[in-house]
């Protein structure tokens, strides 16, 4: 017979249909046909669906449709071992699209499942224009890889596109962004500075590279700017110290402020506080710096001070700039205050005026 079309029935494996069947086997065992034949086990050709197979029926072991394996043993002069192939060929296409012919189509719940049992196997794999196509229009998985130990979920060689939103590490929630990460992310270095870890920013028409934020090297974080070529933020990670390449200005517009009030009693506040130098316990390498104990800032200065959740206080030393304006200008008024007692009693005493005798 030139053309055989079977039929199979099988309890635990499934039912495989053939379009009018010629040859109808029926089994009450696991397996409704074996071969070891070195080319097809069996092959099929039709119009429709050359072999339909349905999983049904209840037991311990899963219902599987269809069961692709091979063994060491099988016959493979091309180190194949592959146990599900399927080929879109240049046949009649669905949806009168050649460009969707497609070898394997899963569809339902589980529509496409595989699993590699082998340290370097491969549970899906796709070769071609599609490798491998998962759709889910029901708020389901097109495509699920899961990896348990050091293999991978998911590997891709190539370029990815990922048109809608990708979430990472929200395992359980949809991406509300189109990179959507939960916890930490990682940016690894490329292995030298001008790959170092970061991220580029484009401009609004996505044509020119403006901003550079990363690692400068081993030692600086920074901000880099495309147009100027220079970096003009650098943060050193080892000692804290920070570079600008340009003055920082802070926004001051009176149009952002309310409550305005004038700065009293500077100058006495000001002779209150402690200047002193110190280094760093944890980094006592570091250089000698310049400040004040914040303790000491807070009980004279408390808007000037900030607690963080761990309770360690900071300073805000720009802050302190007006106080020192307006403690100068108390110093000089007062100094035009003595001046003018002391031209006064020159006055009285008759003496040349700015002699002071």
């Amino acid at each position: 017979m030139k053309k055989l079309l079977l039929l199979f029935c099988t309890i635990g494996y499934g039912v495989l249909h053939a379009q009018n069947p010629v040859v109808e086997i029926r089994t009450s065992g696991s397996t409704a046909i074996t071969s070891k034949a070195s080319l097809h086990a069996l092959y099929t050709t039709s119009p429709y669906i050359p072999i339909f197979s349905q999983a049904s029926g209840t037991g311990i072991y899963s219902q599987e449709g269809l069961h692709g394996e091979i063994t060491p043993d099988a016959s493979n002069p091309k180190s194949q071992f592959i146990g599900v192939v399927g080929l879109g060929k240049n046949a009649p296409s669905l949806g009168g699209n050649g460009a969707y012919n497609i070898g394997v189509f899963g569809s339902g719940k589980h529509g496409l499942w595989g699993k590699s049992s082998e340290s370097f196997g491969y549970g899906v794999y796709g070769d071609g224009h599609t490798g491998v196509l998962g759709i889910s229009n029901t708020g389901g998985i097109g495509v699920q890889g899961i990896s348990y130990g050091g293999g991978f979920a998911g590997s891709f060689l190539g370029n990815v596109t990922i048109t809608e939103r990708l979430g990472i590490g929200i395992s359980g929630n949809a991406p509300d962004f189109t990179l959507d990460v939960g916890g930490r992310a990682r940016l690894r270095s490329g292995g030298t500075n001008e790959n170092s870890a970061g991220v580029w920013f484009n401009n609004n028409a996505n044509n020119q590279l403006r901003a550079f934020i990363g690692m400068r090297d081993d030692n600086e974080f920074g901000i880099y700017s495309q147009s100027m070529a220079q970096w003009l933020l650098r943060l050193n990670v080892n000692i804290g110290s920070i570079c600008s390449y340009s003055t920082i200005t802070n926004c001051s517009d009176i149009r952002l402020k309310t409550d305005i009030t004038p700065i009293q009693g500077s100058l006495t506040r000001i002779q209150a506080l402690n200047g002193v130098n110190y280094h760093w316990k944890k980094h006592p390498e570091t250089s000698l710096q310049t400040g004040f104990i914040a303790q000491e800032v807070q009980k004279i200065f408390p808007e000037l001070v900030e607690t963080d959740q761990e309770g360690f206080l900071s300073v805000n030393y720009t802050g302190l700039i007006p106080h020192l304006l307006e403690a100068i200008k108390e110093l000089q008024g007062k100094n035009g205050q003595l001046e003018a007692r002391l031209s006064a009693i020159e006055a009285a005493l008759n003496l040349p005026t700015g002699t002071g005798k």
